[in-house]
């Protein structure tokens, strides 16, 4: 009988154990990129000309990279709570994209041919048939 206990007592320990791990993990929130200093500032133009000339370079340099971008909003795309920013590009062919942070998606009120600033991360380079810089959990930046 005794050993029962024990057993019993092994396991409820070893649940709440388990339990207290599985609830640290999973409502552990990441840290935002408002508080967080850019690596770089760039316009939208010169990064995205960088990655042209040298994808690999580029990558290298930027890829998971805090940046403040600026540049001139071609288009703002809402999908739910999803927002997306579009800017345009000077001379290349081609889309810089910044995903919105869920936290600042509703606040964000950019229009098309409005210059407009945000902190991003860098998150990759695609040209296959469409050329797109992506960057995502954008935030504003409060001047």
């Amino acid at each position: 009988m005794k050993k029962i206990k024990i057993v019993i007592l092994v396991l409820v320990v070893f649940g709440l154990v388990a339990a207290g791990i599985v609830v640290y993990f999973f409502d552990k929130k990441t840290e935002g990129l408002e508080s967080s200093k850019a690596d770089f500032t760039l316009t939208c133009d010169t990064i995205f000309s960088e990655f042209v000339k040298d994808k690999t370079s580029a990558t290298k340099k930027y890829l998971g990279k805090t940046i403040q971008l600026e540049g001139v909003v071609g288009s703002v795309e809402k999908d739910g709570n999803n927002v997306s920013v579009i800017y345009k590009t000077e001379g290349e062919q081609g889309n810089v994209v910044c995903r919105m942070d869920s936290i600042d998606a509703p606040k964000l009120n950019a229009v098309e041919g409005q210059k407009f600033k945000l902190k991003c991360e860098c998150t990759g380079y695609e040209d296959d048939l469409l050329v797109e810089l992506s960057f995502n959990r954008c935030v504003l930046i409060k001047e």
